[in-house]
């Protein structure tokens, strides 16, 4: 595999789903899953990160491919929400999936 991939873009994720999950005494927790549309054999997810920036947070989601192994393309990420993050976006702060 060849780098961390290429940033699949909002519209290249379907089935997207964002679920927030409240906990006494824990920080809230967002669960975000979907699958990579993608046509091209092989193409499969390589990385999905999360990044605090400010008052938010944002999600990447990489793919590249992987000849000869069969893969899904789909991905799930729990990403916790503490005091002082507004927001959840995806890629960029415009994308965003959930804020309070």
């Amino acid at each position: 595999m060849w780098g961390y991939g290429t940033v699949v873009p909002l519209n290249g994720i379907g089935d997207l789903k964002v679920v927030p999950t409240y906990m006494h005494d824990r920080d809230l927790t967002i669960s975000v899953s979907g699958v990579i549309i993608d046509s091209s054999p092989g193409a499969s997810i390589t990385r999905v990160s999360q990044q605090r920036k400010g008052n938010l947070i944002v999600i990447v989601v990489r793919k590249g491919f992987r000849l000869g192994k069969p893969t899904t393309g789909r991905f799930s990420i729990n990403v916790t929400v503490p005091d002082g993050v507004d927001a959840v976006a995806y890629k960029t702060p415009t994308d965003v999936l959930w804020h309070r």
